[in-house]
C-alpha cells in the first residue's frame, strides 16, 4: 500500500473525488482550504488514517458535514472562516471516537478550530461536549468568542462546563482562541 503524509487539495476547483485512489492511500492530513465548498465528501469517513483536516475558508453548511465518528486517529479539525457554519451537526461529538483496527475506541479531536464561522450562542456548539480531549479551541470572530473574551477566560470555560445543553459534561480546554 502507498503511503503519503499528507494529501492537499488546495486549487479553487475541487470537484470530487476518487474512491478508488482513497482506498490505496494512507493518508494523514486533507486540505480543502480556500474553495468555495459547501459540503464535504462522506468519503472522508472512509479514511482511517486521517488526523487532521483542514477546511476553512469554505461556504460550508452545518447539515453536510459528514459523519467522522468511524475515524479513531481524528485529532484535528480547522474550519474557520466559514461563515455559513452556524451549528455543529449532533454526530461531531464522536467525531475521531471510531475503533481502530485492534478494536480500541479513538480520544476524539484535541484541536478545534472554529473562528470566524457563524456561531451566535452556545446551542449551535451543543455537541462539543461530546469532545472532552479537546485542548485548543479556537473561536475567534463568533459572537460565542467575542463573549467569552469579554468575561474573561475562567468564566469561558465554566460556561463551556456547565451549559445546560451539555449534561453537566466537563471540557478538558486548556487553550484557546478568541
Amino acid at each position: 500500500m502507498a503511503t503519503s503524509p499528507a494529501f492537499r487539495i488546495s486549487t479553487r476547483s475541487v470537484r470530487s473525488s476518487d474512491p478508488d485512489r482513497a482506498q490505496t492511500l494512507t493518508w494523514s492530513a486533507t486540505v480543502v482550504s480556500h474553495n468555495t465548498l459547501t459540503s464535504l465528501p462522506h468519503t472522508l469517513a472512509t479514511l482511517p488514517s486521517l488526523k487532521k483536516l483542514s477546511a476553512s475558508h469554505n461556504a460550508l453548511l452545518s447539515a453536510s458535514l459528514p459523519d467522522l465518528s468511524p475515524l479513531a486517529h481524528l485529532r484535528e479539525i480547522r474550519f474557520s472562516w466559514n461563515p455559513s457554519l452556524v451549528a455543529l451537526p449532533d454526530h461531531f461529538a464522536a467525531w475521531g471516537k471510531g475503533a481502530d483496527d485492534s478494536g480500541k475506541p479513538g480520544r476524539g479531536l484535541e484541536i478545534v478550530d472554529l473562528g470566524q464561522c457563524g456561531f451566535e450562542d452556545w446551542v449551535g456548539l451543543k455537541a462539543l461536549v461530546g469532545q472532552t480531549n479537546v485542548v485548543n479551541l479556537g473561536l475567534k470572530g463568533t459572537k460565542v468568542g467575542d463573549e467569552a473574551l469579554e468575561d474573561g477566560f475562567e468564566a469561558f470555560r465554566d460556561k463551556v462546563r456547565y451549559y445546560p445543553v451539555y449534561s453537566g459534561r466537563a471540557l478538558q480546554l486548556t487553550s484557546y482562541t478568541f
